[in-house]
């Protein structure tokens, strides 16, 4: 994410960054994508050889991705109470249980 200087344009600044990104030699799975739905900026950065996506999807992918990495944060199963043997299946408890019972 960009932040323009006082008295300077995005449309300004994205063009001569798309600029300067076209000069240097980029590795190929280096990409560069402008997120706009000014179709004159969309017409300027594929002309630098960029990609551009709508702004309403860029809200769009960044609220999946958000959802994508809750639910992969989340753990899958949740604990049933406080002590670690809730957390564990039943066959593993019964063990648990007949180690403490001296049950073998």
């Amino acid at each position: 994410m960009c932040y323009t200087d006082f008295g300077q344009t995005a449309d300004s600044y994205i063009e001569k960054f798309c600029a300067a990104v076209r000069s240097k030699p980029k590795p190929l799975s280096q990409r560069l994508i402008v997120a706009t739905s000014d179709r004159a900026q969309q017409l300027t950065v594929t002309g630098y050889g960029a990609e551009w996506m709508s702004s309403q999807q860029l809200i769009s992918d960044v609220h999946s991705t958000s959802r994508r990495v809750r639910r992969r944060q989340r753990s899958p199963k949740q604990s049933r109470g406080r002590f670690l043997v809730h957390s564990l299946d039943k066959s593993a408890q019964q063990r648990l249980s007949q180690w403490r019972q001296g049950i073998r």
